[in-house]
């Protein structure tokens, strides 16, 4: 997504008259947009108009429609430092040397060059983002609850600890899994040639 720009951004007064229309279809959209994968998975699509649209309320609320204001606002959402974790999750995602060089040279990479480098998972055509993208997520949504919130909380944990701790956490969640209704039932889905249907038990 394109760096939103001064020129995005209506006055107050001019948004004032486009905002009821405007809200309106952010809310079309956003309903589109999210698509609920099972009892506890939501995903989220966000695009130019629904990041202008929170700036423009942010503005609305607090009033800014002074030029130097408004520019200052849309550096905070364009650059300056990287924040929201920007610096501890890009060193863990691409490696430090790599997080360096986006950092330092503001380098804007292609998807290809995202997908390459680690950044993200997988690059899909832009036609077959919301398809692709279902797809996983009910993928994912579809295997033992128990074990996936277990596997991802000990993968969120691992960069913390030492190896010996890390052993230990596994050891220690692995009893529980194995004792889980679901591990029965992925065992005869198994020996009965089928698709397992996990209960979350």
């Amino acid at each position: 997504m394109n760096k939103l720009t001064r020129a995005d951004i209506a006055p107050l007064a001019v948004y004032e008259q486009e905002r009821s229309d405007f809200r309106r279809r952010i809310i079309e959209l956003k309903t589109r947009r999210r698509i609920a994968v099972g009892p506890v998975v939501t995903l989220v699509f966000e695009n130019r108009e629904t990041v202008r649209f929170q700036i423009q309320e942010m503005l609305r609320v607090e009033r800014i429609d002074e030029e130097p204001k408004v520019r200052q606002e849309l550096e905070v959402y364009n650059g300056l430092i990287p924040d929201a974790g920007g610096t501890y999750f890009l060193p863990r995602r691409v490696g430090l040397a790599r997080a360096k060089e986006l950092v330092f040279t503001a380098d804007i990479i292609d998807a290809r060059e995202a997908e390459r480098i680690g950044l993200v998972n997988r690059v899909v055509a832009a036609g077959n983002l919301e398809a692709e993208t279902y797809a996983l997520a009910r993928r994912i949504a579809d295997g033992p609850p128990q074990v996936l919130a277990a596997a991802k909380a000990l993968l969120d944990r691992a960069p913390s600890l030492d190896l010996e701790s890390a052993l230990h956490w596994e050891a220690l969640t692995q009893g529980s899994m194995i004792a889980s209704a679901d591990h029965r039932e992925g065992l005869r889905a198994f020996f009965e040639k089928r698709p397992p249907r996990f209960s979350g038990g």
